[in-house]
């Protein structure tokens, strides 16, 4: 049975604090209570020590790097005219400090990039059934299986005809956050990004936004309408996913 708890999510906590803090990101309240814990843990201190040197070095080898620009490159480029008009798509946000090298990572499969993480978690026959037969819910978790729990966050239209649902997917080397449509018969994994759940008091929340930003962007590109209501979500699954139910 997947437990969530095995995650040392203490121990990514720390790391995300230690390297906000490197970077200056703490809020007032984070750089104090941190600078307790510094002064009493000395696991605390070695780490804060270890991202330091990392960060040093990462420093190092950039500053060390020949950025200049070959003359012909520069030649080139500057006999194309600026296009003032280009929107910027973002096919993925990916955000890393200097010495935590894996924060959160975004990987998008609905053909705008197609290198997804080697260890992105795969729709698969039970996945699809618990993501068809699952209610949503505020908190809780179901078991896929063995290895995987899962909670189905909400559920809304598209703007091709499909159904899509958000989920939350954790097993023990690992938490997912992610997005995922019916077409046809089969659920097809859209957006998904690895993220850090930490417990509270009331349930579980994201270490971050940073995973959630790209998800509620897509939601916000593809959703033709709110989120379904519970009833209507019982409904749309009692009618095994009807196309042609009223929306």
């Amino acid at each position: 049975m997947a437990d969530i708890h095995t995650l040392d999510i203490a121990r990514q906590r720390d790391d995300e604090l230690l390297s906000r803090l490197i970077d200056g990101e703490c809020s007032a309240d984070e750089r104090l209570d941190l600078e307790v814990r510094l002064a009493t843990d000395s696991d605390l201190r070695a780490r804060l020590e270890e991202f330091r040197a990392n960060d040093a070095a990462f420093t190092t080898v950039i500053g060390a790097q020949d950025n200049t620009v070959n003359t012909g490159v520069a030649d080139r480029l500057a006999n194309y005219a600026a296009r003032d008009n280009r929107t910027s798509t973002p096919i993925y946000k990916f955000a890393m400090a200097a010495t935590v090298l894996v924060a959160t990572a975004i990987v998008t499969v609905n053909n705008l990039w197609t290198s997804p993480l080697s260890d992105t978690p795969q729709m698969d026959a039970v996945l699809a059934k618990a993501l068809s037969t699952e209610p949503s819910a505020a908190d809780g978790w179901s078991n896929v299986d063995d290895e995987r729990a899962l909670r189905v966050v909400l559920t809304f239209p598209a703007a091709d005809g499909q159904w899509c649902r958000e989920f939350m997917l954790a097993s023990d080397a690992s938490h997912w956050r992610g997005v995922a449509c019916k077409g046809g018969k089969s659920w097809v994994t859209q957006v998904i990004g690895r993220e850090v759940f930490l417990e509270q008091q009331g349930g579980y929340r994201t270490a971050s936004a940073e995973t959630s930003h790209p998800i509620e962007q897509f939601i916000d590109q593809t959703a033709t309408d709110i989120a379904l209501s519970a009833d209507q979500e019982a409904a749309l699954i009692a009618s095994d996913w009807s196309a042609t139910m009223a929306r």
